[in-house]
């Protein structure tokens, strides 16, 4: 149920691509509704329950996978890859092979650090502020979204220019291998989490003059 709300994605893939529907009760109406893609206003991680958070109850999704979909080798982790393995064009098998393999190899397991995943989302920019974070840092790898809009990279941002992969402060900390991905390394409390995040947003900001916000949700 959370993929269509959050529309999670990765790598240049949305669960928008592949949800052809979902059913929903519709608390505002007292019924039962399907809802096509278009009318579940899919953006960047953002959809119609997103916006509107307690009137719906996804009870189930509707998935159309494609056999023949195109594959997305715009990511260096992924370029990288397949580079290495030496596969030449990947098959959607090989595809999925790589993308679990590098998931796990930054995100840790749930059995040994409590995290939440990757903690902000990407921040998509206008083109001219994508080309003013260019000039300032090339090796910045940027994704167009459009023709006005770039997708920045958060995670290399905190990692490359920030220095926050790999912090620890009291109970709270980032993961080795992933600047993104808050963990928990003990006993780490509501404050201390959200006093690192902070920590996270001010780097990015002293540096780029972007502004980033949580992927995940603070419940009260």
């Amino acid at each position: 149920g959370a993929s269509p709300v959050q529309n999670i994605g990765a790598y240049g893939s949305e669960a928008k691509d592949t949800i052809e529907s979902v059913y929903v009760l519709d608390t505002k109406k007292d019924e039962y509704v399907t809802l096509s893609n278009s009318e579940c206003k899919f953006s960047y991680r953002n959809s119609l329950f997103k916006e509107d958070p307690k009137r719906y109850i996804v009870i189930s999704v509707t998935f159309r996978l494609n056999k023949k979909g195109k594959l997305n080798l715009d990511y260096k982790d992924v370029k990288d890859y397949f580079i290495f393995k030496k596969n030449g064009e990947p098959s959607l098998k090989q595809m999925r092979e790589a993308i679990i393999e590098i998931r796990k190899r930054k995100l840790p397991e749930v059995k040994d650090y409590g995290t939440a995943g990757s903690f902000f989302k990407n921040v998509v920019v206008s083109a001219s502020k994508a080309q003013e974070l260019v000039s300032k840092y090339p090796e910045m790898i940027l994704h167009p979204v459009n023709d006005k809009k770039v997708k920045v990279p958060v995670a290399w941002i905190l990692d490359n220019l920030c220095g926050f992969r790999g912090v620890k402060k009291g109970n709270v900390g980032t993961y080795k291998n992933q600047a993104l991905v808050i963990i928990n390394l003990g006993d780490a409390t509501a404050i201390e989490i959200i006093a690192l995040a902070q920590k996270m947003v001010d780097g990015v900001f002293e540096k780029t003059g972007i502004e980033i916000f949580p992927e995940v949700e603070y419940v009260e």
